[in-house]
């Protein structure tokens, strides 16, 4: 009887070493074009509003009033649609920040701004590589090379939004908080709660560590930073809180397009709020559950990386530039993964793992106005579900091995 030969169909180390060397390369090159050359010097809506907010700020003109706002931007030369702006919706110590770009002109203010994010981003890319660098150098380099072709970073770029800031902030949090940093961790979480509100949920993440006095310390960096915004603009600040903060915790509502939250959805097929009530009460009981879970230091990444994926699903407005966050979800998941400390618990895992990177990567026009009505409108939140995916396996997904 003759024996049948087992075939092997291994990829030789050699050979995957050289496809993860061409991704990376093909990747860098992909940033370079999309993320450096192409937005350098274009428009970028969300940065011009605010540059122009920021001058406002300076001269004493309400930078909150759309009209004013409009008006000055077409002044300075900001403006190319000279029949409305993005408004204005972040706190004043945004814009106190942007003031020493006032020192330029609109189109130099751009550049230099670009040349900012850009080097964050490299400051990050840096510290993502370095963290996994001791433990494989070639899944080093296929990680940083998702991170070069995630869709939401090019979004970030040509609008010329923050989110690259935030998440320099919150990977600066991350290092402060494991090297014991306490004044530097809560200064990042203290910048990035005064310019997107949503970081403050990392408090919430303290206290279910049981840091209290990391927290107090935390909460002491916030007041400070806000006291000392606050005494430069009082009358700005009353004006965020009581008019501006309100009216945006509304959400940007199911008819804009761009708006892939939960409210959306659940507003755009006529679902009751109650659905989004219950769901984000299942998620902020899971995280206390999986906080009893993982409940050693040496988990403490794990749940923080956790709160960050679960604040983005709880805003009633998710543009997918905010996805640039969730990111920080996947290197934490990975790098536990890799440490031997976590492991998905089937090939199913796995799977639907891989199809939610690949929805929140890829360039999807969701934004269609051919999806605006139902049944088609249901593919309108494929991203939503990529990130309400991610992080329930995130959550679920996983077994301790250590």
């Amino acid at each position: 009887m003759l024996q049948q030969k087992t075939l092997n169909y291994q990829i030789p180390n050699s050979v995957l070493k050289f496809l993860i060397a061409c991704i990376f390369i093909y990747s860098l090159l992909y940033y370079i074009y999309y993320g450096i050359f192409q937005p350098r010097s274009g428009r970028k809506p969300d940065f011009d509003p605010y540059w122009t907010a920021a001058y406002c700020l300076k001269n004493n003109i309400n930078p909150y009033n759309v009209n004013d706002l409009l008006e000055t931007s077409k002044k300075l030369g900001a403006q190319k649609n000279d029949r409305e702006i993005n408004k204005c919706v972040y706190p004043p110590l945004f814009m106190q920040i942007l003031k020493p770009f006032l020192f330029f002109n609109i189109q130099t203010a751009r550049a230099i701004w670009s040349c900012i994010v850009n080097s964050l981003f490299v400051i990050c890319i840096i510290f993502l590589f370095y963290d996994l660098l001791l433990k494989n150098f070639y899944v080093s380099l296929l990680i940083t090379s998702l991170f070069f072709l995630f869709r939401p970073l090019y979004i970030t770029l040509a609008l010329g939004q923050v989110n690259i800031f935030i998440f320099f902030l919150l990977l600066l949090a991350i290092w402060a908080y494991n090297k014991k940093k306490n004044w530097i961790f809560s200064a990042a979480i203290a910048l990035a709660s005064l310019i997107k509100i949503i970081p403050f949920i990392i408090y919430l993440f303290l206290i279910l560590r049981k840091k209290y006095k990391l927290f107090f310390i935390a909460l002491f960096m916030f007041l400070l930073v806000f006291l000392v915004s606050y005494l430069f603009n009082p009358q700005e600040y009353k004006i965020y809180f009581f008019e501006v903060l309100p009216q945006f915790s509304q959400g940007a509502g199911a008819e804009n397009l761009y708006n892939i939250s939960l409210d959306s959805f659940l507003k755009k097929h006529n679902i009751s709020n109650i659905f989004q009530i219950l769901f984000q009460i299942i998620l902020i009981l899971l995280l206390i559950a999986q906080n009893l879970k993982y409940n050693t230091d040496d988990f403490d990444e794990y749940i923080f990386g956790m709160t960050v994926g679960i604040s983005l699903l709880i805003p009633k407005t998710l543009w997918e530039h905010h996805l640039l966050l969730i990111f920080i979800v996947f290197f934490i998941l990975l790098k536990n993964i890799l440490n031997n400390r976590l492991a998905l618990k089937n090939n199913i895992i796995l799977i639907l793992f891989a199809i939610s990177i690949s929805i929140l990567l890829l360039d999807i026009k969701y934004y269609d106005g051919r999806l605006n009505d139902f049944p088609l409108s249901l593919f309108r939140y494929i991203k939503l579900y990529a990130a309400i995916c991610l992080n329930f396996l995130y959550i679920l997904g996983l077994k301790k091995i250590t």
